[in-house]
């Protein structure tokens, strides 16, 4: 799912829950509020007050900042977006799992706006390169490409293994010159482990099966 907050940020999302009236979207927070501000004051500083995000669908949907029902992470890096009200289509949570580790390389997947598409979006993928406590370092082929390919925009994205989130994009090594575009460093990316995430959203079990 894009989202998009006015014109200071862009990035991916993806329903984690879905409820009678109401679904959950995780995110990364830099993607929707200043990470810096939030850490130097220890509270959320949000972009704006709500966020344009995108449905599979194509349709549109303003969801509120910082509501009631929302949750969030400074340290972290992760935020828990609720929208409240009737969906213009139906939607479907991604199926989540914890990252059992495993004796030989493991690839991932995902769909992100980065600056290469930012509107169309596109797909990524790679190796898990490593498992480090809550971490889990991936390597992106597209990211790895030519000089460096462009992966703003796609913090947020869900890192998928066998068909199930195990992880949520909150990093990725870059470099930036001058007034270019931002490009990947090795294909470096890093995703936090949805178990970090679920047992303060409420979604542990949800995240319970390994894969």
């Amino acid at each position: 799912m894009r989202i998009g907050v006015g014109a200071k940020a862009r990035g991916t999302g993806f329903i984690v829950r879905v409820e009678s009236g109401a679904i959950d979207i995780l995110t990364a927070l830099h993607v929707v509020a200043d990470l810096a501000a939030s850490r130097a004051s220890r509270t959320p500083v949000w972009h704006e007050v709500s966020a344009q995000v995108q449905l599979g669908s194509g349709e549109i949907i303003t969801v509120p900042l910082g509501t009631q029902g929302s949750r969030s992470s400074i340290d972290q890096d992760w935020a828990l977006l609720r929208f409240e009200g009737a969906l213009p289509s139906p939607v479907v949570p991604l199926r989540l799992a914890g990252l059992e580790s495993r004796p030989h390389a493991r690839k991932w997947q995902t769909f992100g706006y980065s600056d290469a598409a930012p509107d169309a979006g596109e797909p990524h993928s790679g190796d898990i390169e490593d498992e480090r406590g809550n971490v889990i370092y991936l390597f992106d082929k597209q990211g790895a490409s030519g000089t460096g390919g462009f992966l703003s925009g796609c913090s947020g994205a869900p890192c998928i293994v066998e068909g199930h989130v195990v992880g949520i994009i909150v990093e990725a090594l870059q470099r930036k010159e001058k007034e270019r575009k931002a490009q990947s460093i090795h294909g470096a990316v890093f995703a936090l482990r949805i178990e970090a995430v679920a047992v303060e959203c409420g979604l542990k079990d949800r995240a319970a099966r390994p894969t």
